[in-house]
């Protein structure tokens, strides 16, 4: 039961906090997935909610909310900001994808210095 929970919270934050960045025009996703991991206790090697979307896919993140949104209601609907990332193919986080697929693009991360740490 409480591993169902946790599994619903991650998608429901990362769909808040990509609402959120949105919502204001100054923000950046380092900056919001930085204020989580502080505010919130988001797990600070994840990198936060939006780092995590990467990680995962923002496309399966929209799927995964669709599947609760169906089985628990609305309030699992997709905010516009991610279903519009998922159908443009875009991440949060626009750093160049080195040959090798995600394990590479996390080694990446690690060596930009972006605050996106896994």
């Amino acid at each position: 039961a409480i591993r169902d929970g946790i599994e619903r919270v991650i998608p429901r934050t990362v769909n808040e906090t990509a609402a959120a960045l949105s919502e204001e025009p100054d923000s950046d996703p380092a900056t919001v997935d930085f204020a989580l991991s502080l505010g919130m206790g988001w797990a600070p090697q994840r990198g936060g909610p939006l780092c995590y979307a990467d990680e995962i896919g923002v496309g399966r993140m929209v799927e995964k909310l669709a599947e609760f949104a169906e089985r628990f209601g609305p309030r699992f609907n997709s905010c516009d900001e991610l279903i519009r990332r998922a159908q443009a193919g875009e991440i949060f986080y626009p750093w160049e994808t080195p040959a090798g697929g995600e394990g590479a693009l996390v080694e990446n991360r690690r060596l930009t210095g972006q605050f996106c740490i896994l």
